[in-house]
């Protein structure tokens, strides 16, 4: 039973809200559209011109009425996509330590290096940035 009520009432707002919504478009000047209009230019007694969409009034004198046609609104057009190009590989410079002890930590980091900037060549325009972000969690780890 409640449930019954509770969609009721949400179909109601919903169809108020599409109700209201077409009778603003209803309502609306549509875009496009090109209005014309009637330009007076008036001289009043003390040598005052004015331009105006209405006529002169009584204490000015009409120096003359033109109808005018306001010009559309330019269409901007669509931005051309750009190709998108692959970035340049980055070079993979490696220091190499000439001590034993720290020859296998440069090795793991350089090859977590070269493995993270693989995957990102290979998947370049569809990697997420939460893989990216693992990508260099795992290089600072090996890094460390």
């Amino acid at each position: 039973m409640r449930t019954a009520t509770i969609k009721r009432g949400i179909s109601h707002r919903v169809s108020a809200l599409v109700r209201a919504v077409l009778m603003l478009l209803a309502l609306a000047p549509p875009l496009a559209a090109v209005h014309a209009a009637t330009l007076f230019k008036c001289q009043a007694a003390d040598a005052v011109t004015s331009y105006q969409s209405a006529p002169c009034a009584a204490n000015a004198q009409q120096v003359w009425q033109r109808d005018v046609t306001a010009e559309p609104v330019p269409r901007v057009a669509a931005p051309r996509p750009q190709t998108l190009r692959r970035a340049a590989p980055r070079s993979k410079t490696v220091r190499v330590r000439t001590a034993a002890t720290g020859t296998a930590h440069v090795n793991a980091c350089a090859r977590a290096r070269a493995a993270a900037e693989e995957e990102r060549d290979r998947h370049w325009y569809t990697i997420t940035f939460d893989r990216l972000r693992q990508l260099d969690d795992t290089v600072a780890r090996a890094c460390k």
